[in-house]
């Protein structure tokens, strides 16, 4: 590391009180455990590889409703999936929500996926079936490319290049990764109905949905949590009014979340302006 960055990272913490306090707690976990461990709740517990992995996953914790809505959702003997793990926040928060749920999580970067089975081991996540694979609307292989330091920005890579000002995969690792349809693996596992599904792909998110269309088709989703976020798509070079439009076309309307964790408002494409929406038949 060159002395510029060292100086600019601790220029950084020097500016943020909460972020120096979680670089501490990063440094006093990689001590005693050899990596570090994030605190969630429900007494949960996160391994992170970095300290950038688990500023990030800090940064991305569950907030009040979102509690509120895994509550709601991941009931007794549920079915819930869990698309784009990453190392495990939510897989592990909707398991102890109710231990009773099964708990389908994918992430399909390697040394990601390494934490989320580390993460279902030290938490006794025992609901949980991690899968080391790419949700799609194919079968196959796929590249995938994951930013340096940062996992939480793993994506499957795109076919053409889009917009990336920020300069967010200017640097990154690439892997060839397994995928799937949801529809076949649901196939393959006796699944016939699924209660809840969270769903963060950045920009990736319309293929995940068209590898189970039939599912939407026949309502057989009881909910979706979707990140909806037009940035990622600029940088995939997809179609966000297609995406958005998915869920009209299949039966099913979008919604912001109330503090309770339901469905509060209905909003029509043009109308989506949060990072994350409440989808469910309509």
């Amino acid at each position: 590391m060159n002395i510029k960055k060292i100086v600019k990272n601790a220029i950084t913490l020097l500016t943020s009180v909460e972020k120096m306090r979680q670089y501490f707690d990063y440094c006093r976990a990689s001590l005693l455990h050899g990596k570090g461990r994030l605190s969630v709740p429900y007494g949960g517990k996160i391994e992170t590889s970095s300290f950038t992995e688990h500023w990030s996953a800090y940064n991305l914790m569950p907030d009040a409703t979102e509690l509120n809505l895994m509550k709601k959702r991941a009931t007794e003997n549920s079915i819930v999936f869990d698309i784009g793990a990453n190392v495990g926040v939510w897989t592990v928060l909707l398991s102890r929500t109710c231990p009773s749920a099964k708990i389908h999580s994918f992430e399909p970067a390697p040394d990601t996926y390494k934490l989320l089975e580390r993460n279902v081991l030290i938490n006794q996540c025992l609901n949980v079936v991690a899968n080391n694979i790419a949700a799609s609307d194919n079968d196959g292989v796929v590249a995938f490319e994951v930013p340096n330091g940062v996992s939480i920005y793993g994506r499957v890579r795109p076919e053409k290049q889009g917009q990336d000002d920020c300069g967010r995969f200017a640097h990154s690792d690439m892997y060839e990764v397994k995928c799937a349809r949801l529809s076949d693996y649901c196939e393959k596992h006796d699944i016939e109905q699924i209660d809840f599904m969270k769903i963060d792909v950045e920009g990736f998110e319309l293929q995940v949905l068209r590898g189970m269309e039939e599912f939407f088709m026949n309502k057989k989703v009881g909910a979706i949590y979707i990140e909806t976020m037009k940035e990622n798509h600029i940088r995939m070079a997809s179609s966000y009014r297609e995406f958005l439009d998915f869920f009209g076309k299949v039966g099913y309307k979008i919604y912001t979340l109330s503090e309770g964790g339901g469905a509060q408002n209905e909003v029509t494409p043009d109308q989506v302006t949060a990072h994350n929406h409440l989808c469910v038949p309509g």
